[in-house]
């Protein structure tokens, strides 16, 4: 088992950089860069392993749109081995983004349709059998004790949300064996004040929580202890948009490499470093001997 496919969902974003401020209502402000990239998301591991010497393969769904096409062909240049289509008549599987990038954060207009990631599990289960990680599939919870019994390592991610529980992951997390929430995510939906007691609890659920504390580096409970692995030094951060899905990336690459769990957290830290250089998901066009020069200078 040496495959790597990823479900993944088409997405566009529309940059807007160096906004000096959000506009109010009836009011324009003027960026002074602009751009449109291929979104972020789940498009981002297969892109960035294809970069780091990994054979990825993608599943998509796409309809007969100018949005959609724009996309795919983004998709395209970025050499990702193979690129499966699944047909969308009948919706716009293209999730786009008006990325409003300030100098000390961002904001986000999103349009979004959930039955881009909708699959039947025998396709899922067909697509996904040989593939060494596999992306925790809440829809499809009740396929995954096959990709457990295959042997896969199972990896998890969530976003913000008001409503953030533990109760609403219980059933996931139980099949996942690395689980990344930020440090916000994991305080919220463990109801704790700290990093390190939301480790604790998610701890119960999963083998490896990591938890991701930005300029930080991320955290993890090893043995009862807490294994703080800290980011790179003497990084210029211009942008953070999609840092969080290259984190993942950079794991993905050290859970594929058979790496120690602190390796790969190095991994990470790395690649979500990087991709802060410059502006959206794929401005960074760093490659593998950009992450591993910055990991040895960790060590």
């Amino acid at each position: 088992m040496s495959k790597l496919t990823f479900i993944a969902q088409l997405s566009l974003d529309y940059i807007f950089g160096n906004i000096k401020k959000l506009p109010e209502s009836g009011e324009e402000v003027i960026a002074s860069t602009s751009d449109i990239q291929l979104g972020g998301g789940t498009l981002v591991y297969p892109i960035v392993l294809t970069k780091m010497g990994i054979d990825c393969k993608v599943i998509v769904k796409k309809s007969d749109s100018i949005q959609s096409d724009i996309a795919y062909k983004l998709l395209k240049a970025y050499a990702v081995k193979e690129i499966e289509i699944v047909k969308a008549v009948d919706f716009n599987p293209v999730m786009s983004t008006a990325v409003l990038s300030l100098e000390s954060d961002r904001s986000f207009v999103s349009y979004n349709n959930e039955k881009a990631f909708l699959f039947d599990d025998a396709f899922l289960v067909d697509r996904l059998k040989n593939s060494k990680v596999v992306f925790a599939l809440e829809r499809n919870i009740d396929i995954m004790p096959k990709f457990k019994e295959n042997g896969s390592s199972i990896v998890f991610d969530i976003g913000w949300s008001d409503n953030l529980n533990i109760d609403r992951y219980k059933g996931i997390l139980n099949y996942v064996d690395y689980f990344t929430p930020n440090d916000k995510e994991a305080m919220k939906m463990t109801k704790t004040e700290s990093v390190e007691d939301s480790l604790l609890v998610l701890k119960k659920y999963v083998k490896y929580p990591i938890v991701s504390c930005g300029a930080q580096g991320c955290k993890t409970i090893v043995d009862g202890d807490i294994l703080h692995v800290k980011a790179p030094k003497n990084i210029k951060t211009v942008d953070t948009t999609g840092a969080g899905d290259h984190f993942m990336a950079g794991l993905i690459y050290g859970i594929y490499q058979d790496m120690s769990i602190e390796s790969c957290m190095k991994m990470a830290n790395c690649t979500g470093a990087l991709s802060t250089t410059a502006y959206g998901c794929y401005g960074a066009e760093y490659v593998l001997e950009d992450v591993l020069k910055l990991y040895n200078e960790m060590c």
